[in-house]
């Protein structure tokens, strides 16, 4: 495919300014970014000229039929002897490693015998690529996130008094699984009551009751692209008076958020803007995470929206926008959607209701 060579001479352009002159990928992600390879085990060293894609027996037809614009090579003892033949093979003498991606065990049986060349860690190289989506992995996500909507929707009417977390949480994969959805991105969060104050909370026996918080947080899959969204409902038909100020002040501070994306903003200046909403309102202490990450063939990936972010914004990116404020003892309110950095701005690509 056409989009593989492209995505393979967009990284050989990083090599000068990476000071190598090939790199050892060991990310599964990045490896299906750049191969079309779809399995749970594989490697790619990338040189000026060629493309190595390796991997073991059982995924040898499984290669043959997928992986696009690579030499594939099966190994067969290890893939540390595999990876310094191909060294030797193709003279290198600087060579990129992922730096957040390979054990201490793999690097040092790298380097061992390999005096005449010099092993350089690189940080996101690939990850910098994904993190800007082309027009099929947009449309890949946003099939992801019509799968988790329909689902969330079709098990609505389960989410009412007395009904448990972990029920619910139960129907709702089942629902999201039986939309295509080849796996889950992540655990769903059910939380109600006293443990909606809790972020990543695990869906639990508890059941719910009336005028309470209930935090569901959940995604799909398509193509291996996915999905993250959460909502936050009150059961029964009343909401007090701190309940609403609370949901209306996320709502608010994930509205301002939206307002400031285009290309070219700082991540840091997005996250902050939602942030001072909240800690206007005087919640700041109770919103201890990030604003937003980045969403594609990892549920956490490029780019970061925190204060500490080093991020710029560009056309193609799509990260959620998902502040909370979450007080314990009380509950919680997250408000999550997944937006996409256009030429004039942002779109919002989730449509389920809040």
């Amino acid at each position: 495919m056409k989009f593989n060579i492209d995505r393979l001479s967009g990284i050989r352009e990083r090599f000068a300014e990476k000071k190598i002159d090939a790199i050892f990928l060991t990310a599964i992600q990045n490896i299906r970014y750049l191969s079309g390879f779809s399995g749970s085990s594989a490697y790619m060293l990338i040189t000026r000229e060629k493309a190595y894609f390796i991997t073991d027996f059982r995924y040898k037809t499984q290669a043959a039929r997928e992986v696009d614009g690579c030499n594939i090579r099966i190994y067969r003892d290890s893939i540390i002897d595999e990876i310094k033949r191909l060294i030797r093979k193709n003279n290198i003498s600087h060579l990129g490693i992922e730096k957040k991606n390979i054990t201490l065990e793999s690097y040092q049986k790298l380097t061992k015998g390999l005096k005449k060349v010099k092993i350089i860690p690189t940080l996101n190289l690939v990850e910098g690529f994904r993190a800007v989506k082309d027009s099929v992995e947009i449309k890949n996500i946003i099939k992801a996130i019509k799968r988790a909507e329909l689902a969330y929707k079709e098990i609505s009417p389960n989410i009412k008094k007395g009904a448990a977390e972990k029920d619910i949480a139960l129907r709702l994969e089942y629902a999201i699984k039986g939309s295509g959805s080849a796996r889950l991105p992540f655990d769903i969060i059910v939380a109600s009551g006293y443990r909606a104050a809790l972020p990543h909370a695990t869906a639990g026996k508890r059941r719910l009751r009336s005028n309470e918080p209930l935090i569901a947080d959940f995604g799909a899959e398509y193509e291996g692209y996915f999905s993250d969204i959460t909502r936050t409902g009150f059961i029964g038909h009343k909401m007090t008076k701190k309940a609403r100020k609370i949901y209306n002040t996320v709502l608010s501070a994930q509205q301002a958020a939206i307002d400031l994306i285009r290309p070219n903003i700082r991540a840091r200046d997005v996250d902050a803007a939602a942030r001072k909403v909240i800690s206007k309102a005087g919640y700041g202490k109770y919103f201890g995470h990030g604003t937003g990450h980045g969403v594609g063939l990892m549920i956490h990936e490029m780019p970061i929206i925190s204060p500490k972010s080093e991020d710029i914004l560009k056309e193609g990116m799509i990260f959620t926008i998902e502040p909370g404020i979450y007080i314990p003892g009380w509950g919680g309110v997250r408000i999550e959607d997944m937006v996409l950095v256009t030429k004039a701005g942002c779109r919002v690509l989730t449509s389920l209701p809040k």
